[in-house]
């Protein structure tokens, strides 16, 4: 054989060697290739895994963040609308002294007073409703003084002589009285009306 066929064959056979060790190697990186992105697919999942409980955590935070601050929109507005309800009333009563039937009230606020106090008794009232308290008094056989002592939407306050005993019976104290304790009373109307869209 000559050394030329030798060097052919060993050529061949080198080459065979090499193809077969190239392809080992390629088989070799393919499955490292294989397994570092499965290891990889398990870090990033174990990576999830563990961040979920975080994940959930701060949604949960924020959805209940997001509820807490509806619940405060939806109070201020129900406030508002309940001071608007109430401011509405207010203009009504400081103009109650014009209205035609003033009179039928400050007899009736005049008249729970002296049955509150009894007489001896000393009202004041707005210097406006002056001529009307001594209408509504004049003639009894009472002990009832009568003073021009302050500015009122209308109403009478009553004291005892002796100073003891006051009823304040004004538009504005009954007012207060009303509203304390009706404000629950029109939140849970609004509510009903929000609720059954009313």
């Amino acid at each position: 054989m000559p050394l030329e066929h030798i060097l052919a064959v060993l050529e061949e056979e080198f080459e065979a060697q090499a193809k077969a060790v190239e392809a080992e190697a390629a088989a070799e990186v393919e499955q490292l290739l294989q397994q570092a992105e499965a290891d990889a697919d398990r870090i990033r999942q174990q990576q999830l895994d563990a961040i979920q409980p975080r994940i959930q955590a701060e949604q949960s935070r924020r959805i209940n963040a997001a509820r807490m601050d509806a619940q405060r929109t939806l109070l201020e507005m129900k406030s508002a609308l309940v001071e608007a309800v109430f401011d509405a009333a207010r203009g009504q009563l400081k103009q109650a002294r014009p209205r035609p039937h003033y009179g039928e009230v400050l007899s009736v606020l005049v008249e729970e007073v002296l049955a509150e106090l009894g007489t001896p008794a000393r009202l004041e009232i707005d210097k406006r409703d002056l001529a009307l308290v001594v209408r509504l008094v004049d003639g009894r056989n009472d002990d009832i003084v009568v003073e021009n002592a302050f500015e009122t939407w209308g109403g009478v306050i009553g004291h005892s002589l002796d100073g003891l005993i006051t009823v304040d019976n004004t538009l504005e104290a009954r007012f207060a009285r009303v509203q304390e304790q009706f404000r629950g009373e029109i939140v849970a109307l609004l509510e009903d009306e929000a609720l059954h869209g009313g």
